[in-house]
């Protein structure tokens, strides 16, 4: 399979639901310019540009070159590394050292495969996200860093508000709180 350089999905869905129990909606809407995201950030709240490190789903290609990785390792490393050990044991007394080595080298392979195989299993890779596109909003204690991605106004992220912030933001937070309640008001109707 060959890799491809600097891919990237064409759909990036956020783990943020499965990670949070969220107070806020996880998609603030449709956008065709990042300029209209950021006029309607601007007009419904008092948020500051964050770049942040965030996490989202793989996407079924790069599960696959993930677990090629490992199916590589499985299938061309692990043979070598165990024919390595069991040349090593049967000369055991003459050559301590080898059987050592060997020893910790298939140790080191089993845990890498172990470790590529939680990934495929959880799904999941980090993504850095631009300043420019994504924002950091206060409201009811936590921080929610809204990122425009792929036409939309996602909810990437919600991190808590550390306690020797609280009384800076609290002015910030009424507007947002003011938002988002007429949002829930004008959902339930």
């Amino acid at each position: 399979m060959k890799i491809v350089e600097n891919y990237r999905p064409k759909r990036i869905d956020f783990t943020v639901e499965l990670e949070t129990n969220c107070a806020v909606p996880v998609d603030l809407g449709a956008f065709k310019k990042p300029e209209d995201a950021q006029k309607f950030i601007n007009d419904n709240f008092v948020a500051v540009p964050k770049k942040i490190e965030t996490n989202r789903f793989m996407d079924d290609y790069e599960k696959e070159i993930v677990r090629s990785r490992y199916v590589n390792e499985l299938e061309n490393e692990l043979p070598v590394y165990k024919q390595k050990l069991k040349a090593a044991l049967l000369e055991l007394e003459k050559v301590k050292e080898i059987e050592k080595k060997a020893s910790e080298t298939v140790k080191a392979c089993m845990n890498k495969i172990e470790m590529l195989s939680k990934e495929v299993k959880q799904g999941i890779a980090e993504i850095n996200l631009d300043q420019a596109f994504t924002w950091e909003i206060a409201y009811s204690g936590n921080y929610y860093y809204f990122t425009y991605m792929d036409c939309r106004l996602q909810l990437a992220k919600v991190a808590q508000v550390p306690d020797h912030q609280l009384s800076d933001i609290f002015n910030a937070t009424e507007k947002n709180k003011i938002f988002f309640n007429s949002i829930k008001k004008a959902s339930n109707t």
